[in-house]
């Protein structure tokens, strides 16, 4: 799933969280409980319910600015993008956040999934069930209701996964991201990659989760260990790492 674009948002998102769910929430050691990821996938469902099975359900302000983030992120899979075209085997890639199923709409024609298998995860039962009744059909994808990585594949992708935070501190959002990019990575076998909303740029809401990339880079590349390339958008309204295990 994935937040607005600067300048044009859905009206709802600037104060999404406050509308949904005044109280504050006590600051607790870990990650997060499992009321707040309640709340996080109440708040899809009411998207959902709102805008339909369309970019704007996942907080896009576009199809092409929500497809140009899918093709960001496939630059992770090199040669595998090209599948049976370049003599690459089957590749298994893993969505978290799949909301309706967008990310595998957009991949279900290319190369790299005609032999290929596609795992969307989500905690909002509304977005799974939506997925489910658009591409249930198709053989290569299934969607499962979750808020963990369940099992490995070679790819793990995550678009916008991150950026709605409600009104959890930064700092432990912070430590959330880290243990969920931990799991993605010990379940992937060649890579992951994920996009954030950019720090540096103008862009301020108080539901959403803004993030330095130079740290994330460090962690992936030192506690993760991986080879990270870091593309950045030219307006610094997010970027994207693509890491793959050495």
């Amino acid at each position: 799933m994935s937040v607005t674009e600067q300048n044009e948002p859905p009206a709802f998102a600037d104060t999404l969280g406050d509308i949904l769910y005044p109280s504050r929430l006590p600051e607790t050691e870990g990650g997060l409980d499992g009321s707040l990821l309640t709340r996080i996938a109440g708040s899809y469902d009411f998207t959902l319910d709102r805008a339909g099975a369309s970019p704007a359900a996942v907080l896009w302000r576009s199809r092409r600015a929500q497809t140009l983030r899918f093709g960001r992120l496939l630059g992770l899979l090199g040669r595998d993008r090209l599948g049976p075209l370049a003599g690459a085997g089957p590749v298994s890639i893993a969505d978290m956040g799949c909301g309706y199923g967008a990310l595998f709409g957009w991949l279900r024609w290319r190369p790299c999934l005609w032999r290929g298998t596609y795992t969307g995860y989500d905690l909002s039962p509304r977005m799974i069930a939506t997925a489910q009744q658009r591409y249930g059909r198709d053989r290569r994808a299934r969607f499962v209701l979750t808020a963990e990585p369940q099992e490995d594949a070679d790819y793990y992708l995550a678009s916008g996964l991150f950026g709605l935070r409600l009104d959890v501190p930064g700092d432990r959002w912070e430590r959330w991201c880290r243990g969920m990019l931990t799991a993605m990575a010990a379940r992937s076998r060649r890579g992951m990659a994920f996009n954030m909303l950019d720090a540096r740029g103008r862009d301020r809401r108080p539901t959403l989760y803004y993030a330095d990339p130079a740290p994330y880079v460090a962690f992936c590349r030192d506690e993760l260990g991986g080879d990270v390339t870091l593309i950045e958008d030219r307006h610094r309204l997010d970027f994207t790492l693509l890491v793959r295990w050495r």
